[in-house]
């Protein structure tokens, strides 16, 4: 991808894509609690990142609707015109743009949301979770300011 992403958020995408290939390709029934789709949610940095900036994601799901949330925002965020930061370039430009956002929105009222989009019934739904959490975060830093 032209070298626009930085590594861990690459890494990131990858185990979103293979744990998108083991639900899409199961022979059997598959939940974010099993083991193997857990322990990739567990590996994913931008989970870390959230919980760096303040977020506490506690189940596989969140952690992986959190990731590819903001990992959808991350990459968006390219196509804005932006002033280059030397110091982010070496570090984690990544993790630094999650805890940032993460630290801008409300922690509580982002929680509930999450909390409440775990209960959801269809888990199949990402589309529908991540613009609802898009949604969700756009007013709660307009509740920030």
């Amino acid at each position: 991808m032209l070298d626009l992403l930085e590594h861990l958020a690459r890494k990131d995408l990858d185990l979103i894509r293979k744990i998108r290939n083991d639900f899409a390709h199961a022979r059997t029934d598959l939940r974010f609690t099993t083991p193997s789709i857990r322990d990739r949610c567990r590996e994913l940095h931008g989970a870390k990142a959230c919980q760096a900036g303040g977020l506490m994601l506690r189940s596989p799901k969140q952690k992986f609707i959190a990731t590819a949330y903001f990992l959808v925002k991350y990459v968006m965020s390219f196509s804005q015109p932006k002033k280059r930061n030397p110091l982010l370039e070496k570090t984690d430009a990544y993790g630094a743009w999650i805890r940032r956002t993460v630290k801008h929105a409300s922690l509580e009222l982002l929680a509930r949301e999450l909390k409440a989009l775990e209960i959801s019934p269809d888990e199949s739904d990402l589309i529908d979770a991540s613009m609802k959490l898009e949604q969700f975060l756009k007013e709660a830093v307009k509740h920030e300011r």
